[in-house]
């Protein structure tokens, strides 16, 4: 099953990953703003971060169910919408996730 867009999106999710690893931002939350975290002043001049919080996660658990759910479902939702309709619908959700956290909460948010 040829899956480019679930395959592409957890390489994305796991290069975010190790740049957060590599730079420390898992312990340090200012550190996960400057990588793309949402905060929510940030959103109107930075839209940017409404893609980047949806592939940043805080630990590796949040990574490994994340990616582990997109692994499983992904990949059947991708071959039975094709890959562009995946897209479209993985863009809306991340983007969607990321303004329901902004409307929600006033922190910092990731994945």
């Amino acid at each position: 099953m040829g899956s480019p867009v679930t395959l592409s999106l957890l390489a994305l999710m796991a290069s975010y990953f190790a740049l957060a690893v590599h730079f420390g931002a898992l312990e340090h939350p200012f550190l996960l703003a400057v990588l793309g975290a949402k905060v929510n002043a940030l959103i109107p001049a930075q839209p940017w971060r409404l893609i980047s919080a949806a592939l940043l996660h805080l630990g590796w658990v949040h990574l490994a169910v994340n990616t582990s759910l997109l692994w499983l479902l992904g990949r059947r939702l991708e071959w039975l919408l094709g890959s562009s309709r995946f897209l479209l619908l993985a863009v809306l959700g991340g983007v969607g996730g990321t303004l329901a956290s902004w409307w929600a909460s006033p922190g910092i948010s990731v994945g």
